[in-house]
C-alpha cells in the first residue's frame, strides 16, 4: 500500500526501483491506516518518495522508494540451478497446517489472507547450499496494470520474511 501510494505520485513512466521497508510498530486489521507521501526529489530520470504510515496517531511504519525511467545498462543474471519444479515442491499452507500447536480459527484467518499459492524447495544439506528457493504465483487474476503487478511481487516479497518469523 506504501509502495503504490507512493508511485502514485511519480511519473509513471518511472519504475519503482528500491523499496526499503521498516515496520517500526504492530498495527490493527481493525483501525484506520493514514499514509503522507513526502516528495523528496524529482529529477529528470529519478524520483524519489518517502511514506510515514501512522494509525491512532501513531507512526507504525515508514517506507522509502526510489523510481527511475528504464534505461539500457549493465545486466547479469546467475543460471537458474537445478530445482524441483513448484508443482513437486511443499506447499506453505499445507506445512503451517500441519503444526499442531497452530489454533484452527488462525488456519482459517491466514487461509483467506493468502492471495498467493507459495511452495518452497531447499537443498538437501548435502548440496552445501544456503539458499531457499520459493515459487510464489497468485490464486487469482489481476488486470494488466504493471503498477498493481509491482506491489503484488512487493507483497510476495515479504512472505517468506513472515514463514521465517513464524
Amino acid at each position: 500500500q506504501a509502495m503504490m501510494a507512493a508511485a502514485r505520485t511519480v511519473d509513471p513512466a518511472k519504475h519503482v526501483h528500491s523499496l526499503h521497508a521498516y515496520f517500526l510498530r504492530g498495527g490493527q486489521e481493525t483501525l484506520p491506516l493514514h499514509f503522507r507521501v513526502h516528495r523528496d526529489f524529482d529529477g529528470r530520470s529519478i524520483a524519489n518518495r518517502r511514506v510515514v504510515v501512522r494509525q491512532d496517531g501513531k507512526v507504525i511504519f515508514n517506507l522509502t522508494a526510489s523510481f527511475q525511467l528504464p534505461e539500457d545498462g549493465v545486466s547479469h543474471q546467475v543460471p537458474m540451478p537445478d530445482l524441483l519444479p513448484p508443482e513437486e515442491c511443499w506447499d506453505f499452507s499445507d506445512f503451517i497446517a500441519a503444526d499442531p500447536n497452530i489454533p484452527d480459527a488462525m488456519l482459517k484467518r491466514m487461509a483467506r489472507a493468502r492471495p498467493f499459492e507459495m511452495r518452497s524447495f531447499r537443498p538437501p544439506p548435502a548440496a552445501k547450499a544456503t539458499s531457499h528457493y520459493q515459487w510464489f504465483k497468485l490464486r487469482g487474476t489481476i488486470n494488466d496494470d504493471q503498477l498493481l503487478h509491482r506491489a503484488f511481487l512487493s507483497f510476495a516479497s515479504d512472505m517468506g520474511l513472515l514463514s521465517t518469523s513464524m
